[in-house]
């Protein structure tokens, strides 16, 4: 798997992190962990400027660089969950849940990032998520959680996609349940598609998740019928249609990722990796008569069906 890119800071900005992570009586990335899941629920937690009880360094930092430091954690927050075991298995992609409108990804910030060098060291202090690990929890051996971060972020500028990348996270970390309510939440709080279609998209994961095959399949639709032109929402539904026995949505999630060229996507073959480990652990729960269902529709439509179909049916 290809190394993520590490993430450099301006020089200001990165000064001004490594002053903020010496301050013990720190507080404005330091969010408690009972205060994470209230932050991610509220309308609005941004911090002002001028709000009491700030140090020097952090009203520094709010007046000067709040965009660019909201938009390193954000990049922290999405890097953790395409690389971290218990993350990457089940995403396909880079989550990119759309900003709420105010985040808005400015040429200083992009300029601001680094590329992939083989030759960095772990330890190098410019790395950001070094700094910014430091400025959260006080040390660089306590890692904060994707949650965390997004509380972090959304008390810089707040923006969807701190929201959902955290949702996607409590689903994968054993409360699907909880990040239902998030999205749920979103989609009662903006009416944009691209937003509403990755919601749905990720809701569908949960939906999985909780071995809710039908609910699942549906919130899969939905996404593609919002955005017909990603391939992911397609594939997923494809596997949700052949654990229903669906041969009608089987047939017509086939057709479009065809014409999304899916069989050629790096992503195929991380997906159909996922299906397998979560039918060897069980989740689908087949029994012997839906499991020669799901192998003969396979091999009667062949191609992406069929190994689609032995990645579900074989334990």
């Amino acid at each position: 798997m290809k190394a993520p890119e590490l993430l450099k800071l301006d020089p200001e900005l990165e000064h001004l992190l490594h002053e903020l992570a010496a301050e013990p009586e720190s507080s404005l990335l330091r969010v408690a962990r009972p205060a994470v899941l209230p932050a991610l629920f509220e309308s609005e937690s941004v911090v002002s400027q001028h709000a009491t009880g700030l140090l020097p360094v952090e009203r520094e930092l709010l007046r000067a660089h709040r965009a660019e430091l909201a938009e390193v954690l954000l990049d922290l927050c999405r890097q953790k969950l395409v690389t971290e075991d218990r993350y990457r298995l089940f995403m396909t992609g880079l989550p990119q849940v759309p900003a709420r409108g105010r985040l808005r990804a400015m040429p200083e910030i992009l300029d601001a990032r680094a590329r992939f060098n083989p030759e960095f060291e772990a330890g190098d202090a410019r790395d950001a998520s070094v700094v910014i690990t430091r400025c959260l929890s006080g040390s660089i051996s306590s890692r904060p959680s994707v949650q965390m971060l997004a509380a972090a972020a959304q008390r810089i500028w707040p923006t969807w996609s701190a929201v959902g990348n955290s949702a996607i996270a409590l689903a994968l970390d054993g409360q699907p349940r909880t990040a239902l309510r998030l999205f749920s939440r979103i989609m009662k709080e903006t009416t944009d598609t691209a937003i509403h279609a990755h919601s749905w998209a990720s809701m569908g994961l949960a939906h999985s998740l909780l071995l809710q095959t039908k609910a699942m399949t549906d919130a899969y639709g939905r996404a593609c019928e919002m955005q017909p032109e990603r391939v992911t929402p397609w594939i997923c539904r494809l596997a949700g249609s052949l654990l229903l026995g669906d041969t009608a949505s089987v047939e017509r999630c086939t057709y479009q990722a065809a014409q999304l060229n899916f069989e050629r996507d790096p992503r195929l073959e991380r997906y159909l990796s996922c299906l397998q480990v979560r039918a060897r652990r069980g989740e689908w729960r087949l029994d012997p008569l839906q499991a020669r269902e799901v192998a003969s529709t396979g091999k009667r439509l062949g191609g992406i069906v069929e190994r689609f179909a032995h990645a579900i049916a074989t334990p």
